[in-house]
């Protein structure tokens, strides 16, 4: 998947092809970030879901015609995964968490509180 190449630290040229190819495994990212999860393996998750979202928010803006599009289906990708997002974000210790999203460039990003102890 795109998203291993990604956190191995290759190169990948963001093109509309990549960025359909990165969509379109959106649903397999999600059944692997569950299963980390479900192991408890919680950082491994969160990673994998961080990588996510950052290669398809750079994909946003560095294609300003597809930015919309590319947008809209990461929303609705995270929307799917929130009960696991929730999971992951407990199983850190997080006590609460943000999912932002930025404009004009499109870009969406998480962010989890931990309780100061």
């Amino acid at each position: 998947m795109l998203v291993d190449m990604w956190l191995n630290g290759e190169a990948l040229v963001i093109t509309p092809d990549v960025v359909s190819q990165a969509l379109k495994e959106l649903d397999e990212e999600l059944k692997e970030i569950k299963g980390l999860a479900l192991k408890g393996k919680y950082w491994e998750a969160y990673k994998r879901l961080v990588a996510c979202i950052s290669f398809l928010s750079i994909a946003a803006q560095q294609q300003p015609g597809d930015q919309t599009a590319i947008t809209r289906r990461l929303l609705d990708w995270v929307e799917t995964i929130k009960p696991t997002v929730d999971n992951i974000v407990w199983g850190l210790g997080g006590n609460s968490y943000i999912i932002g999203v930025s404009a004009p460039l499109g870009g969406i990003s998480i962010s989890v509180s931990f309780p100061v102890k």
